[in-house]
């Protein structure tokens, strides 16, 4: 007896790509919570923000460098700490308009 196997195929699609998680490492404000996590891109949102001060985009890392960027904000002159301190004054500023 001669046996058949049938092959099927399934039409999951998978993306190549891996998924990107960011998390947001900057100030909390009224437009974004620190700690804030996003997939495949930054928040639709912020899209006029980070247009008009694009030194935010600094502020949304991957996940596998969170511990890196904690250590190097709380170190004065490093890039993290001029980035969320300069971030911190634009929505200081924001708030305020």
């Amino acid at each position: 007896m001669i046996s058949k196997t049938k092959k099927t195929t399934t039409n999951e699609t998978v993306s190549e790509k891996k998924e990107t998680v960011f998390i947001y490492v900057g100030p909390t404000n009224k437009y974004i919570s620190r700690y804030t996590t996003y997939r495949n891109g930054y928040p639709l949102h912020l899209k006029e923000q980070l247009k008009e001060f694009p030194i935010l985009k600094n502020l949304f890392i991957q996940l596998s460098k969170l511990s890196e960027f904690e250590r190097n904000v709380n170190e004065k002159g490093t890039a993290e700490s001029i980035w969320f301190e300069e971030v911190k004054k634009y929505f200081n500023k924001e708030v305020s308009k």
